[in-house]
């Protein structure tokens, strides 16, 4: 955003985004990697979060840099996006994510009027199966969107798309288990200048 690092904007005096998401994602994950540019590799340093793996990736899709920061095929990977934060969370929402058994989980907020159409949006039945997703499309009504995801380890992240949104649906078509998990709070996509100003009003 404007050239600064989205991950780095302060939440408090004395933590960013990206901390926020770090000590959610203690409370579960056994390893937490971290990937972003070369050049801002010193700025995570700085903020002190000496127990995460850093990776230094340039400019990408998501989708490949999860693709080259993936472990071992029996791991458990749960993704987050430190561009984002949770209004009024209960901070579990990772913890969900890591006690479902599905081979995929997603984390799921109500997707409120000004996102609608810009994020990736889910169909969500009675019993947490996903029915189905859009991505970034116009007009959908699905009243859900997904924020985080966990993934069983055999599962492989196309490289050639841009986002692991854009394979949700056919992950639902090849017949796997995918499912949300309803999390607290409110999300916030912290990749515009209106997101910012209502993560601010929030706080």
């Amino acid at each position: 955003m404007g050239g600064i690092p989205k991950f780095c904007l302060p939440l408090t005096e004395s933590q960013s985004l990206l901390e926020w998401h770090i000590e959610r994602m203690r409370l579960c994950c056994d390893r937490i990697r971290v990937c972003t540019r070369s050049n801002w590799i010193p700025i995570v340093q700085a903020m002190k979060v000496s127990d995460v793996e850093l990776i230094a990736i340039e400019p990408s899709t998501m989708s490949d840099a999860l693709a080259r920061m993936w472990m071992n095929p029996g791991d458990r990977h749960i993704i987050g996006m430190p561009d984002t934060y949770i209004h009024e969370s209960d901070g579990l929402f990772y913890t969900q994510l890591r006690d479902s058994t599905a081979q995929v989980t997603l984390a799921a907020w109500p997707c409120h009027a000004d996102l609608m159409g810009r994020v990736g949006q889910l169909d969500i039945a009675n019993d947490g199966v996903v029915v189905d997703a859009q991505d970034k499309a116009p007009g959908c009504p699905y009243p859900f969107m997904w924020g985080a995801m966990a993934l069983d380890g055999d599962i492989a992240i196309d490289r050639a798309l841009g986002t692991p949104s854009l394979q949700i649906k056919p992950w639902i078509a090849a017949g796997l288990n995918v499912r949300a998990v309803r999390a607290t709070g409110m999300y916030m996509d912290i990749g515009s200048v209106s997101g910012l100003k209502l993560l601010y009003k929030s706080l």
